[in-house]
């Protein structure tokens, strides 16, 4: 069997992740469907497609255990 323990959430986490699930935050975040964003009050007009691209995007980024790749 292959030890887990080189994947990125199961890596000794950060001090400034201590207590966040990144597993959890993925799936958060990857369970909104992009319509649910336009029932936001948003100040400037919002692409939903590539808000929730971008959601994506940053899941994948927390899961993986690596910085913002949209910066």
């Amino acid at each position: 069997m292959k030890s887990l323990s080189g994947c990125p959430p199961f890596r000794k986490q950060k001090p400034k992740e201590t207590g966040i699930d990144p597993i959890a935050v993925f799936n958060i975040l990857k369970s909104f469907p992009a319509y649910v964003f336009s029932t936001v009050k948003w100040t400037i007009p919002i692409d939903f497609e590539m808000f929730k691209k971008d959601t994506d995007q940053i899941a994948e980024d927390i899961l993986r255990g690596r910085t913002n790749s949209l910066s």
